[in-house]
This record gives C-alpha cells, structure tokens and sequence, in this order.
C-alpha cells in the first residue's frame, strides 16, 4: 500500500532493494516471522514472571 501495490505484496520491495521480487518476498516475510516470533516470546515471558510471582515484581523483571 506504501508502494501504491497491494496490502501484504511483499515483492513489490524489490524496487527499493537490491533484491529481485522473490528473493524481496522471502527476505520481507522473514522479517515479519522473526518479529512475530520475537512478540510471542516476549509476551510468553512477561505471563510467566507474573505468575510466577503471584503478580508481585518487586525487582522488576
């Protein structure tokens, strides 16, 4: 959309990288999986140490 293509068309950043559109697609796709797995991890973390702690993180994390 940023582009002016469509939403979640991750070829269409090959023309502002050095990529071509397939390789632009796998490394763009990469990058939203790395940071969703990086979320979910966080956020697993973060319902542990609450528990854990009965809610109470006197020391911070």
């Amino acid at each position: 959309m940023m582009l002016g293509e469509n939403f979640l068309d991750y070829s269409i950043i090959s023309q502002i990288t050095p990529f071509d559109s397939v390789k632009a697609r796998y490394h763009s796709m990469l990058g939203v999986e790395i940071g969703v797995g990086f979320t979910v991890t966080c956020s697993m973390f973060l319902i542990y140490a609450n528990l854990s702690s009965n809610g109470h993180m006197k020391d911070g994390i």
